[in-house]
């Protein structure tokens, strides 16, 4: 084994490696929050979904606060400048009220199975187009043809949501048919969650270099959405529900927003040192993983429709990362990044 020290050169292949290893631990930490996500979800209880929600980011919050207070006691710089703040709590209220919130919602209605792989198309569209003209990073031939199949999967898992929603339906109240209405609007609610969190990963990986790290961009935006979250609950129901919470969905509650602080700082990391589209590529084997989940652990119907949209689903995430390794360097070869996966969580 080699003992001589990394050279310049290997840093764009190292910053990859270690991006990639970020963006896998995120995508199994969110298959494991939205598994419990989905094990506590339910139909038509719009302040059970706020609930739930508001307990989801706490433990976001609370960590890039804790880190933030690390650094600024080290005599590091902890936070951006307040030019950033406005943007970066927009996208904070945008990601919990558009994004974690409707995506409770159409869990409760569409299972596990489905919701997650068309949520995964409207990330992956809006990031891509976000990424192409806000950050820079081109949309070639790859990304034309993946967005056709993302279009395509869309359509399919649409045809199945009928069969999904009736199933989970029926396991919250025996007998009961999912309304038709109420079905399309939780896929357009699946749909647009992907939207907004592909608009807050463009936020991020737009303004994480202002040597403040991981937890410093995650600050405010975290902060500004649990307080949009906490005032829409109070005037929503008038309380915040600590005590009535059911035992049964408290350690569901406590592992989502365990596993979903993980992935966050994971995700986020991640975009700092790969482009938009490859972190949400390596995020989107969540689709496989909910796919089993729901299948097996949920008891969501596998229909055709559903195999084939997830299907298309992955073949269009697989098909952007059809890179040169050489164009991924080459965007990152004026970007110094951390050699290793620890001194990657260290920029948080």
């Amino acid at each position: 084994m080699s003992t001589l020290p990394p050279t310049a050169d290997d840093a764009p292949g190292r910053a990859v490696r270690v991006g990639t290893a970020l963006g896998l631990c995120s995508a199994v930490g969110y298959t494991v929050a939205n598994s419990a996500l989905r094990d506590v979800s339910r139909p038509d209880d719009f302040a059970w979904s706020l609930w739930v929600t508001l307990c989801k980011s706490a433990p976001v919050a609370t960590a890039a606060w804790a880190i933030v207070a690390v650094r600024a006691l080290r005599g590091r710089k902890a936070l951006p400048s307040f030019a950033v703040w406005p943007r970066l709590m927009a996208a904070g209220v945008l990601a919990q009220l558009g994004g974690n919130l409707m995506f409770q919602e159409a869990l409760g209605v569409l299972g596990l199975a489905l919701t997650v792989p068309v949520t995964f198309t409207g990330i992956i569209l809006s990031g891509a187009a976000l990424g192409r003209f806000v950050l820079g990073e081109p949309v070639g031939l790859r990304q034309g043809a993946s967005i056709v199949l993302l279009i395509a999967a869309t359509a399919s898992l649409g045809m199945a949501a009928p069969d999904a929603a009736d199933a989970v339906i029926a396991q919250a109240v025996a007998g009961a048919n999912a309304d038709p209405a109420a079905v399309a609007f939780a896929v357009a609610t699946a749909l647009a969650a992907g939207c907004a969190y592909g608009v807050m990963g463009v936020v991020i990986r737009g303004n994480t270099a202002q040597g403040v790290g991981v937890a410093g961009t995650l600050a405010p935006l975290s902060l500004a959405g649990f307080l949009s979250l906490s005032a829409f609950l109070l005037l929503k129901t008038g309380e915040i529900p600590l005590t009535s919470t059911p035992p049964e969905a408290r350690l569901p509650l406590l592992l989502a927003g365990t596993a979903n602080v993980v992935a966050f700082f994971c995700i986020a990391a991640a975009l700092q040192r790969i482009p938009v589209v490859r972190s949400n590529l390596l995020n989107a084997s969540q689709a496989a993983m909910a796919g089993v989940v729901g299948v097996v652990w949920f008891r969501e119907p596998p229909t055709l429709w559903l195999l084939t949209g997830t299907a298309l689903t992955i073949a269009g995430l697989a098909l952007l990362g059809l890179r040169r390794p050489r164009s991924i360097r080459a965007r990152l070869s004026g970007r110094p990044r951390e050699e290793t996966f620890a001194e990657a969580v260290e920029t948080v």
